[in-house]
């Protein structure tokens, strides 16, 4: 199947997840994660697919979260926001995600990388979730591998 903003390859039990916006730093919007939603379920009712990665094109950025040009156009709507998310989709992978960082992980993008099992990253890789300097917290999945990913899982929050 031909996606238009991500590729999909799978080669021996190896599915590779390419976002394929590199003139946008290969920014989110809601196409993108339409695409990754359906790729994600489709990874989970391939019975040969061992293992997932995840990258970015280009050589710029993973991805830099959100596209703001898209931003103000689902916000402003009549229903309100309804943001894009990707994290959730990787989360529900039943096989073990990685993802291969090569650039700019911000915003969204890192919640993406975070829902993976696994995190490699080149060493010019940048990290970070800008949006909480304008008062906004992470939304797609962040917070709990932040906050909680130390504690034994024993333990239950709340109580």
């Amino acid at each position: 199947m031909s996606y238009e903003t991500l590729i999909y390859e799978k080669t021996e039990g190896v599915g590779i997840i390419t976002i394929n916006r590199p003139a946008a730093n290969n920014a989110i919007n809601m196409r993108l994660a339409e695409e990754l939603t359906a790729i994600c379920a489709n990874i989970n009712r391939d019975e040969e697919t061992r293992v997932v990665i995840i990258t970015g094109a280009g050589e710029k950025a993973f991805s830099v979260g959100v596209d703001l040009n898209e931003l103000s156009l689902v916000t402003s709507g009549e229903q309100g926001a309804r943001l894009p998310s990707v994290a959730e989709p990787v989360a529900g992978l039943t096989t073990p995600a990685i993802a291969a960082i090569n650039g700019d992980t911000l915003g969204q993008g890192l919640e993406l990388a975070l829902a993976c099992d696994l995190r490699i990253a080149v060493e010019t890789a940048r990290f970070a979730l800008p949006h909480l300097a304008s008062g906004l917290i992470p939304w797609d999945g962040a917070i709990h591998p932040l906050c909680f990913s130390h504690l034994p899982t024993h333990v239950t929050y709340g109580q």
